[in-house]
């Protein structure tokens, strides 16, 4: 679970990879080596994860079969390029691929890292099952560090053991793994505003899962007025009050959090790294308004969650070409690739059925949605699941291939259903 903010990378520079033992390549090829990497790297903290993406494929491609710990490096870069544009399966598939290497070479340090992306691509999955095995070797494999190295991998480790006893709902054991989370923080980054939020909201997230909202509003309040520098962070923090607010029933404030964190999550269309994020707090969002009775904002709200749906069913696509070519994915694996695709069109389907249950209570909503034709989103009509991107007709869902950047969707009705509805 990477929740932490690491010096190098408040500084924009990020540790994607070790650099160590590069021994089995030339002196000239091992600075080329590294200096690629440095180059995806930079791609990645840019935004520019595709190009990132494609350089350290690139030289997993040269590298694959002529120098393992060169491979190690490559694929434990591309594990975290992936991990930090929420395409949690490719970076779980090639962080075990990492790993498994790692232990080849008998590298613990890069093992324990990996180790590390592995646990939180599991938990942002929501699979604890393999964890606590994981776990286990997470833990001998900094012991078996020198003392003055194990800090950054206990940190990790730490994370990881609070992210399993949240995803199994060990209120007990999430209460001392918390402590010892936020005593693995360096000193700069318990004062930092941004880890302050995410070590509070971990806090109240414990006792609103053990059902005492009281005591997690006292511990939200410790987030208001705090800088945060992360839109993700601060749409985490949003969510969750309102989250809060709903289950101690006091409606009219979590309604008014609503309209905020609506606006903090539409803030992340355009920020890159966010899918994940607005796919699983949109969700949330999405539901409580509904429940609040703000019909415009839950389809807002919708809207921007259909669109991750679809960035995610496009990456799974992908997955499913590049992991065989990179040797890394076999019939299991692909599987569960299938089966979350399939997921995520049944989660498509069930938003357009409630964003028709909004448009039918709204008696202007086919009027609205049908007046705006050429406004730059791609429509979703919520009655048939057909899709229409600009300048062309209507589409079934499945051949319809997002184009990279954000995607921006709105759900209406197409002017054959509204046809039939009039009817």
């Amino acid at each position: 679970m990477k929740l932490s903010l690491h010096p190098r990378e408040r500084a924009g520079e990020i540790p994607l990879h070790d650099p160590l033992g590069m021994r089995s390549l030339t002196a000239m090829n091992r600075a080329e080596h590294q200096a690629r990497i440095r180059e995806g790297e930079v791609l990645c903290m840019g935004g520019q994860l595709a190009e990132g993406e494609r350089v350290f494929r690139d030289l997993l491609f040269e590298v694959r079969g002529r120098d393992r710990k060169a491979e190690l490096s490559a694929l434990h870069s591309l594990a975290v390029a992936y991990g930090m544009g929420g395409r949690n399966f490719e970076a779980r598939m090639l962080a075990e691929a990492a790993a498994a290497v790692a232990r080849e070479l008998g590298d613990d340090k890069t093992l324990a890292r990996c180790l590390g992306s592995l646990c939180g691509a599991l938990f942002c999955l929501e699979v604890s099952e393999p964890m606590p095995r994981l776990l286990d070797e997470f833990r001998d494999a900094i012991q078996r560090l020198p003392e003055d190295e194990r800090a950054p991998g206990t940190h990790e480790y730490c994370g990881s053991l609070l992210a399993h006893a949240l995803l199994t709902r060990d209120l007990g054991a999430a209460v001392g793994h918390l402590a010892r989370y936020e005593q693995t923080f360096p000193p700069e980054d318990v004062r930092d505003p941004t880890a302050t939020a995410v070590l509070r909201a971990l806090e109240a997230r414990i006792h609103y899962f053990g059902g005492d909202q009281n005591a997690a509003l006292a511990v939200l309040e410790k987030t208001e007025g705090l800088a945060i520098s992360r839109p993700n962070i601060a749409v985490e923090v949003a969510v969750h009050w309102v989250e809060v607010l709903r289950a101690a029933g006091r409606d009219a404030p979590a309604l008014e959090r609503g309209h905020q964190a609506l606006r903090l999550l539409e803030g992340l269309i355009d920020e890159p790294f966010t899918c994940y994020d607005r796919l699983e707090k949109g969700r949330k969002l999405a539901h409580y308004l509904d429940e609040l009775g703000a019909s415009e904002e839950a389809h807002r709200a919708y809207d921007i969650v259909a669109a991750a749906v679809l960035e995610h069913i496009a990456q799974l696509d992908a997955c499913a070409r590049s992991l065989p070519e990179l040797g890394l994915a076999g019939d299991m694996q692909l599987q569960e690739v299938v089966n979350a695709r399939k997921g995520y069109v049944a989660e498509q389907s069930q938003i357009m059925k409630r964003v028709a249950a909004l448009l039918e209570r709204d008696e202007g909503g086919v009027a609205r949605v049908l007046a705006h034709e050429d406004d730059g989103f791609v429509r979703i009509c919520a009655w048939c699941e057909r899709l229409k991107p600009q300048d062309r007709g209507w589409l079934p869902l499945g051949q319809f291939v997002p184009r990279s950047g954000p995607l921006r969707i709105t759900h209406g009705i197409c002017p054959a259903c509204a046809e039939a509805l009039r009817v």
